[in-house]
């Protein structure tokens, strides 16, 4: 029953955002989240009729997501529920656009979920009160159901991912050789890979069960050549097309090389603790899964263990370390890419809630305890729940623009993207859009241009994502250029109005880091719309 109650919460919460931001409110085929159409981009090009399945730039993840995607689209168009004969008739229909991406979503949806399951599965694996807790925690942990109902392949590689740990646990079962399990646990660590590459770091699961079972040296063999098998049926383009897959794979490194995020938050070994987990899982969990990991350590190394088997917490405690390593490794930071750490802090989580309940000597001390953990964990799930299913800032800004700004008036913008309000967005409209940049253009220098659109443009709309970097103290030195044009051109505008919306519910509200991670914006990042000042003031 207890299960039941979890994975229906689990179940609402993703699809509490399955409608959010999809192309009839962005008035564009694509949605608010700038990841989500690269997957349909990468299926517009495939050329099934004569076996061509190339992923493209879907190379830069790794492409099975993409297969099970296009899977779904196929079996919900012999359904008849979606029908796509040409990129303008979506144009003209949003709404068949929009089943597109809920059919993705809710591939993502499934697989979040089962996801929840698969952790109370391996939580039984010492208790079916630890499995419990770590569902529970999952099942409520933003992070993890907001990407649930984002077409990525984040949840679906975090999916086989932890089925590769679950057979991992399995591998420690006395009563069989374990060759079944580690082969699994590898093809899983392969299949995890191709869909993204980080999720090869779980190979090292089925061999850390394989030192702590000693086992014969063939069985390293046996996992990794289970994984490569894993990784080329799920990414055959990788070998096929291996250039191509090189040239991603150093674009991937680039990208970690970033070090903007390490010199706004500090270290990833840190910041991962201190700003992306609490984040994405609420502080309480956070805290709770640093006291759940220190309270397995310490009763492993007295051998008081939670369930039959010391070496399942060994398990758990290094492969939890292992990818908590690799994760915060590349400079590069997002919340985002904390997903493959959540569920072993779920884990963690369920183990001190555990210890507090059974530790307190007067009983109802813990339950008022976790009563309170419990409530925290429930609102700030619900806050960000609300966050991504109320009226989003795009459309209110949208409408506001609409019944205060007359049509065919100019509008300057730095570049149209997924933070611009759905009304500028759209492919005809109904001001004189001026933009600093184009469509493919890099926003550091769409915003050298911004200073050109101001002497043209009456109106002036502008993101956080298209100023905040520019204007932060701490990247002066990065954009000197461009904070001195944004400072530059404001000088003649006012503001009009500026629309911000935070996560709340029920009067409580959690505005997070002042500076929060870009990945953290996407639901509702603050709009500013100025007007020319010697027009303002001829108006009045």
């Amino acid at each position: 029953m207890l299960l039941a109650l979890i994975l229906g919460a689990a179940l609402g919460l993703r699809l509490s955002g399955i409608q959010w931001g999809l192309p009839s409110k962005n008035r564009a085929l694509t949605t608010y989240h700038p990841d989500e159409p690269k997957s349909y981009y990468s299926l517009e090009r495939m050329n099934p009729s004569r076996l061509d399945f190339h992923p493209t730039d879907g190379l830069y993840w790794g492409s099975l997501h993409l297969y099970a995607l296009g899977a779904s689209l196929e079996g919900a168009k012999t359904l008849g529920w979606i029908k796509a004969p040409s990129r303008q008739f979506l144009i003209d229909n949003l709404h068949f656009a929009d089943r597109l991406y809920m059919v993705g979503r809710l591939l993502s949806i499934v697989f979040g979920v089962a996801t929840v399951f698969l952790i109370y599965r391996i939580g039984a694996q010492w208790s079916a009160s630890l499995g419990l807790w770590a569902s529970f925690f999952l099942a409520v942990a933003p992070v993890h159901f907001i990407h649930s109902f984002f077409v990525r392949p984040d949840i679906l590689m975090v999916f086989f991912a932890f089925s590769c740990f679950y057979f991992s646990l399995r591998m420690l079962e006395e009563e069989t050789s374990g060759l079944k399990y580690c082969v699994w646990a590898g093809l899983l660590s392969g299949l995890a890979a191709a869909t993204k590459y980080n999720g090869g770091m779980f190979l090292v699961c089925p061999w850390i069960a394989c030192h702590l079972r000693r086992t014969k040296a063939s069985f390293y063999f046996y996992a990794a050549g289970a994984s490569f098998f894993g990784f080329v049926v799920g990414c055959p383009y990788a070998l096929i097309d291996f250039p191509t897959f090189l040239k991603y794979l150093s674009s991937n490194a680039s990208m970690a090389k970033e070090s903007l995020s390490s010199l706004l938050y500090g270290p990833g070994w840190i910041s991962y603790l201190t700003l992306h987990l609490p984040l994405g899982l609420g502080k309480a969990t956070t805290i709770l899964a640093a006291g759940g990991l220190i309270t397995l350590l310490v009763l492993t190394l007295r051998k008081k263990y939670l369930g039959p088997d010391i070496k399942r917490n060994l398990l758990l405690i290094f492969s939890g370390t292992v990818v908590y390593i690799l994760t915060t490794m590349p400079k590069q930071q997002m919340t985002t890419y904390s997903l493959p750490i959540v569920p072993f802090f779920s884990i963690f989580a369920g183990v001190f809630i555990l210890q507090i309940s059974q530790r307190f000597v007067v009983r109802w001390v813990s339950l008022v305890l976790i009563a309170i953990l419990l409530t925290y964990n429930v609102v700030y799930a619900l806050a960000f729940a609300n966050l991504y299913g109320q009226k989003n800032i795009r459309e209110i800004a949208s409408e506001w623009i609409e019944s205060h700004i007359l049509k065919g008036e100019s509008i300057g913008i730095a570049r149209s993207y997924f933070w611009t309000p759905g009304v500028l967005r759209q492919y005809r409209p109904p001001y004189r859009l001026i933009e600093a940049g184009g469509p493919q253009s890099l926003l550091d220098q769409a915003v050298l241009n911004l200073e050109n659109v101001g002497k043209d443009a009456r109106y002036l709309v502008l993101s956080e994502y298209e100023t905040r970097d520019y204007l932060n103290p701490k990247l002066a030195a990065y954009y000197p250029k461009q904070r001195e044009v944004i400072e530059k051109t404001l000088e003649g505008y006012r503001e009009m109005v500026r629309f911000e919306k935070d996560a709340q519910f029920l009067g409580f509200k959690f505005q997070g880091n002042s500076f929060p991670p870009p990945d953290w914006l996407f639901p509702n990042p603050k709009i500013r719309i100025y007007e020319k000042m010697k027009m303002a003031h001829g108006n009045e």
